[in-house]
């Protein structure tokens, strides 16, 4: 067997590895969001700076409740009357922009994803 084919068979291992890896990963990212919606799970609290990306998530009594509003977020939604939270997971972004005398703060947020919770 030469060269060629050995790498050939080595990068097609490979390929199988990464896929079946990446497999794993989407299959426990529905698992995941399948129990936070039934309420048998609850989504993590996210608050992780990345670069300029900011991601946030909430349990929330909105799905349009913005990250930074305190007045909508679901601390113990057990007690909520009308049984609706909400898992939300945001990315903001503040860049700044150059301005006479300067800079100005612009901040851009995302909603990347919004689970409705079951309370049970």
């Amino acid at each position: 067997m030469n060269q060629t084919e050995q790498q050939a068979r080595e990068w097609r291992r490979g390929c199988g590895g990464f896929l079946a890896a990446c497999c794993l990963i989407i299959l426990l990212g529905l698992c995941a969001g399948t129990t936070i919606a039934a309420g048998q799970l609850i989504g993590p609290n996210i608050n992780v700076q990345l670069g300029p990306y900011h991601v946030l998530s909430r349990t929330t009594t909105s799905p349009d409740c913005h990250p930074l509003t305190m007045g909508c977020l679901a601390s113990n939604p057990k007690p909520m009357i009308d049984g609706s939270a909400y898992y939300t997971i945001w990315v903001l972004t503040l860049t700044e922009q150059p301005i006479a005398g300067g800079v100005q703060e612009h901040l851009t947020s995302r909603r990347i994803i919004t689970l409705p919770v079951s309370l049970k």
